[in-house]
């Protein structure tokens, strides 16, 4: 699935839509808050948790500020924007997250950090619930290491602003399930993005163009 771009479903709209319907996220800085209004516009329930009190403390007032915003710029989702207070969870444990039929991820980007994360999450959710790593640039095969069930692990690389970009990168490790990938870029369609499959190569796309733009620009300016 090397940047492989999915314009066509594997499964139809309506099964798309009862796959997934509630979300876990777990951490709440500015891609993790993004990502929940993300959801929440696209019809989802939502549960969130961030171990940093203060964090979670200003999650609500955020989305309060962002839901007109969406509403206004993509009228689709207006009316799940007008509805998210009823299907928003704030969470003070991870074990809500035990009914969710996806959990997405976002601490800090430290390797160690996210396998943490992921290891407490797996003993808690279903054995076929989906653990997505938000994450930029780090090995998804890495973060598969030491789990039980390593084919339902991916990376799911947001833009900022999480809640008005169309950017979504899925990342497949080793041993992730090509299912699993189809079934999260079907997802990312339903939210209004336009996601891209790609294998664990170092850098993903975007940021391996980036940073490969980045040093031609150096270059240019040291000659």
């Amino acid at each position: 699935y090397r940047g492989r771009v999915l314009v066509g479903d594997s499964m139809s709209s309506i099964e798309a839509q009862q796959d997934i319907r509630r979300v876990g996220v777990l951490g709440l800085g500015l891609l993790g808050r993004g990502i929940t209004a993300s959801l929440l516009a696209g019809g989802l329930d939502v549960v969130v948790f961030d171990r940093e009190r203060a964090v979670q403390a200003e999650i609500e007032a955020f989305l309060s500020s962002v839901m007109p915003e969406i509403a206004a710029h993509r009228p689709a989702f207006a009316s799940a924007c007008g509805t998210w207070r009823d299907r928003f969870t704030l969470a003070n444990t991870l074990e809500p997250f035990a009914a969710c039929d996806l959990v997405i991820e976002s601490v800090s980007e430290l390797l160690s950090a996210k396998q943490e994360v992921l290891l407490a999450l797996e003993a808690i959710v279903s054995s076929d619930v989906p653990l997505a790593s938000n994450t930029s640039a780090l090995p998804i095969t890495e973060l598969q290491s030491g789990m039980k069930y390593p084919q339902r692990v991916l990376g799911m690389h947001w833009a900022e602003p999480a809640f008005a970009t169309r950017f979504l990168e899925l990342i497949g490790g080793r041993q992730t399930s090509t299912a699993v990938l189809d079934r999260m870029a079907i997802l990312g369609r339903r939210l209004g993005k336009e996601p891209c499959i790609v294998t664990d190569l170092p850098g993903f796309i975007v940021n391996r163009l980036g940073y490969a733009t980045y040093r031609e620009a150096m270059h240019l300016l040291q000659t």
